[in-house]
């Protein structure tokens, strides 16, 4: 049997914990309010999921700066990337720079790479578009294309802005060096509730801690409870599902 290649977000090892996990911060007051909807959400999830990189978090946050500062160095912790979309443009409510700056201790400073580019674009850039220039003062650009601006990146963190066409576009750009690592998955299926085989279930992922198992009822559906048993290595896959079928062979299901 051939199994599915996914992503899975931990690798239960022996006391150590392989991530390769991403966080995703939605920053934008027009987002909370309903003014217009989310559509970067979707789309990371599903490019992460390509990528075979977990997103772990997923928070929608306002335009205020110790929030994102906050929010920023928090997951910044828990996930090996983090994707900041909004909040880069030169109006009074863009503060996601200075949010991130505040996260790592550092300082706007305005960039030289950033502020030539200004100059080239506009005819006679204001003082309000070289607010554009200014980013946190340890910053890395990774080059996009020749209309755009480059990627960001503080530590990190992937400042990215909100406008889902462009967002798309930087993004793709940055996918080289995003690393994910694929998992194997298999699943099978049995006539039960969960309740009929919890305990059981929680013996075999406590003897298999290099197996992820997941448990999710199909309310009104055959089977009405299906597995899945995920691993970085297919033949652990193929062994703990012969350990499931062994165990509630009496409830399964042939697909």
């Amino acid at each position: 049997m051939v199994l599915k290649r996914v992503f899975v977000s931990i690798f239960f090892g022996k006391g150590e914990v392989y991530m390769t996990t991403a966080s995703i911060i939605i920053i934008g007051d027009e987002i909370l309010s309903g003014k217009f909807r989310d559509e970067n959400t979707p789309w990371l999830i599903d490019r992460c999921a390509e990528l075979h990189i977990k997103v772990q978090s997923i928070q929608i946050i306002p335009d205020e700066i110790e929030r994102i500062a906050s929010t920023v160095r928090e997951e910044s912790k828990r996930s090996r990337y983090v994707f900041t979309t909004g909040g880069v443009g030169p109006t009074h409510d863009d503060l996601t720079f200075l949010g991130v700056a505040t996260a790592f201790g550092q300082k706007l400073k305005r960039n030289d790479v950033l502020a030539k580019l200004i100059k080239a674009w506009f005819k006679n850039p204001t003082e309000d578009a070289y607010l554009m220039a200014m980013i946190p003062e340890h910053s890395r650009l990774i080059p996009t294309t020749d209309r755009m601006f480059p990627q960001v990146v503080v530590e990190n963190v992937y400042v990215f802005p909100g406008v889902p066409k462009l967002l798309k576009r930087k993004f793709n750009q940055c996918i080289g060096e995003l690393e994910g690592k694929v998992v194997y998955r298999d699943k099978i299926g049995f006539i039960a509730d969960e309740t009929d085989i919890a305990g059981v279930l929680r013996e075999i992922q406590e003897k298999n801690l290099d197996v992820s198992l997941g448990s999710y009822p199909r309310y009104g559906e055959r089977p009405s409870l299906q597995l899945t048993i995920d691993a970085y290595d297919e033949a652990r896959v193929q062994e703990v599902r012969a350990l499931l079928h062994a165990a509630f062979r009496e409830l399964y299901f042939e697909n």
